[in-house]
């Protein structure tokens, strides 16, 4: 639980779990967090987006120009690239409106 206390205080509403290792259990830190109201008053919802391509992506060129204050490492953990993922299916359900 002591994790998702970084989270606290920057106004978060969607996290998106990559579906790696330790999914499952960062899944049921997130979710028992968000029952205890740990995110109050922000209601918070997580999603598990699939992390397929990460590694390519992360040593990509198109990787460096978007992201260029992270090291390949980082990228290549998904923590971008899971998030776009999930960014770019809102937009597209977005713009579908």
């Amino acid at each position: 639980m002591l994790h998702v206390i970084g989270l606290i205080g920057f106004s978060v509403t969607v996290i998106a779990l990559g579906n790696g290792t330790a999914c499952r259990e960062t899944e049921t830190v997130i979710s028992t967090a968000i029952a205890s109201g740990a995110f109050l008053p922000q209601d918070v919802q997580y999603t598990i987006v699939n992390e397929d391509g990460s590694s390519v992506y992360s040593v990509s060129d198109i990787a460096a120009q978007e992201l260029p204050s992270l090291d390949q490492n980082l990228r290549s953990a998904g923590i971008s690239s899971g998030s776009q993922k999930l960014c770019s299916q809102i937009l597209t359900l977005h713009d579908g409106k």
